[in-house]
């Protein structure tokens, strides 16, 4: 049975993580037989790259059919972090449900790392997590507590400073 891994990387604005997100699941599936890798595609926002995820053979779970990305503010410090508020608010339960549901053997986060981490630290899971950034990741208070709380459950991390 192949092992499953699944992709968690919603985003506001369009950004380079999207096609590190089809590469990898790409790449993963080019070169091991022994997975299966979906991207989770909560808030429509891999809507403009379905037909070249389906062509790698890469699975999409839809969730809203609504395209968040095209109505929530991305830029300013209040706005943008009202739109994470609500991307976590709606990702929540749908979220968990996966978890416990399809049990994947790996989820792969790499934007808006809250909600999974969060998740994490309330739930038991059979899932390994595994935490990819780009870059250097703004440690704001909040933030700082929720790693430090989080990262027992990390199975691997990995940040690449671009």
């Amino acid at each position: 049975m192949k092992k499953k891994i699944y992709y968690w990387s919603p985003f506001l604005s369009p950004i380079a993580t999207t096609k590190a997100v089809i590469n990898s699941a790409s790449s993963i599936m080019r070169y091991s037989k022994d997975y299966e890798c979906t991207i989770l595609n909560f808030f429509n926002e891999f809507c403009n790259f379905e037909k070249l995820i389906l062509r790698k053979n890469i699975k999409i779970m839809n969730f809203y059919k609504i395209n968040f990305s095209k109505y929530l503010p991305y830029r300013g410090k209040i706005k943008s972090r009202l739109s994470f508020v609500i991307f976590f608010i709606l990702g929540f339960l749908p979220l968990k449900k996966i978890l416990r549901n399809y049990k994947p053997d790996y989820l792969i986060i790499h934007l808006i790392s809250s909600l999974p981490l969060v998740l994490f630290i309330l739930f038991q899971f059979d899932t390994k997590l595994i935490l990819r950034i780009s870059g250097y990741p703004r440690m704001n208070y909040f933030r700082k507590i929720l790693w430090k709380v989080a990262f027992k459950k990390i199975y691997f991390s990995y940040m690449s400073n671009c």
